[in-house]
């Protein structure tokens, strides 16, 4: 079986042997078509508006994922813009912000 030129296998999976270090790096670190590619101008917003509800309240990350019973990596991502978050955690952090949904939600 020959190997195509990009050690990608007919899935398009690379191959285990590939010795291309900044191949996979790119991959793993965020390819195309990774979350952090992905971000979508209101998912920024979104995350920029509970950052800016977090600081005044002086809570960290870390508190207000405790608060809204949610992994403080899952705040992190939010508020960088990479999560397309359910109704449900929007819910969760307005609550955690002792705000209201429309609060946090961006004018869009």
């Amino acid at each position: 079986m020959t190997k195509n030129p990009n050690n990608k296998n007919s899935a398009g999976v690379i191959e285990k042997d590939s010795k291309d270090s900044k191949t996979l790096a790119t991959l793993k670190n965020g390819g195309p078509n990774s979350p952090r590619s992905r971000k979508t101008p209101l998912q920024e917003m979104f995350g920029k508006i509970v950052r800016e509800k977090r600081l005044p309240l002086e809570m960290t990350q870390e508190e207000l994922a405790e608060h809204a019973d949610l992994h403080f990596t899952y705040i992190s991502s939010v508020e960088r813009g990479e999560r397309n978050i359910t109704i449900g955690n929007i819910a969760k952090l307005a609550k955690a912000l002792k705000c209201s949904l429309r609060d946090i939600m961006p004018d869009y």
